[in-house]
C-alpha cells in the first residue's frame, strides 16, 4: 500500500510547487488549467484514502534518537564520507525498488523460492500459451 501513496504524494507536491510558481500578478490565482489540476488533486485524494491515508488517519513523527547533527560542523573529509554513504543508501534503495517491482510482476508461488524453478515454470507457461 505504501507504494501506492508515493506517486500520489509526489503529484500533489508537484501541483503545490507549480501553484506557488505560476501565480497571476493581478488576481493572485494560479495560471493554467485549474480544472485539470482539480481532477489530479481529487484522484490523489482518492488514492491516498484507499491506501490508508484518508482524512481521519493519524501520522506520528518520531525524533531521531541519536540526536541532531550540525552539518556545518563537519570536516570536509567527514562531509565526503557522509555523501558517499548517502550515495550507497540511494543505490540500495534503487536495487530494492527494482526487486520489488520485479516481484510484483512475477510473484513467487509457495515452494518456488528457487529462481531456477521459477524460470522453468515461466518457460512452461510460455510454451503452453504458444501451443
Amino acid at each position: 500500500m505504501a507504494q501506492c501513496r508515493l506517486p500520489a504524494i509526489e503529484a500533489l507536491f508537484q501541483i503545490i510547487e507549480q501553484f506557488q510558481e505560476n501565480m497571476c500578478p493581478s488576481c493572485g490565482y494560479p495560471k493554467g488549467d485549474s480544472d485539470e489540476k482539480r481532477m489530479i488533486v481529487r484522484t490523489c485524494q482518492t488514492i491516498l484514502d484507499r491506501a490508508g491515508m484518508g482524512p481521519h488517519s493519524v501520522l506520528e513523527i518520531a525524533r531521531q534518537l541519536d540526536g541532531d547533527i550540525n552539518l556545518d560542523a563537519l570536516l570536509p573529509e567527514e562531509k565526503g564520507e557522509l555523501l558517499a554513504l548517502l550515495a550507497q543508501i540511494k543505490e540500495i534503495k534503487v536495487r530494492a525498488k527494482t526487486r520489488q517491482t520485479t516481484a510484483a510482476m512475477n510473484p513467487i508461488e509457495p515452494g518456488d523460492e528457487d529462481p531456477d524453478a521459477r524460470a522453468r515454470r515461466q518457460n512452461a507457461r510460455r510454451t503452453a500459451t504458444i501451443q
